[in-house]
């Protein structure tokens, strides 16, 4: 699992880049589920996956909001639905064949939602 992290303009959250391999995704969401209850992440943004992207087809046509075709992939795309360090990060897991999450979390509840990531230990989760 990768994470990488980039604050969200006009707004009470951050949003989160999260690279999983793609038998781990189920379990990834519950959890996330889980960590949705608590008090921490109640009121604004919440915790909430925004996205998630299987493969390159999916990222291009959100990012974008154009259909994926030849014209597309002989240019580059014009980046409208996210900013361009978000859109990279989520290219870099489809292109590695992991599914990309973009996930939205409370601002003031950003270093809990990190750590509790890392401390679960989610990355050597079981296949």
């Amino acid at each position: 699992m990768k994470i990488k992290a980039d604050f969200v303009t006009n707004s009470s959250s951050s949003a989160f880049v999260v690279s999983l391999h793609p038998r781990r995704v189920d379990g990834f969401l519950k959890y996330l589920d889980e960590m949705a209850e608590k008090p921490d992440y109640q009121g604004g943004e919440g915790l909430r996956v925004w996205e998630q992207f299987e493969n390159k087809k999916e990222l291009y046509e959100y990012a974008t909001g154009r259909p994926y075709d030849w014209a597309s992939k002989a240019m580059n795309p014009e980046i409208e639905n996210m900013d361009i360090t978000t859109f990279n990060a989520c290219l870099e897991a489809v292109e590695e064949g992991h599914v990309a999450l973009y996930v939205a979390v409370q601002y003031d509840a950003c270093d809990e939602f990190e750590t509790s990531i890392y401390a679960n230990d989610l990355t050597h989760a079981p296949l």
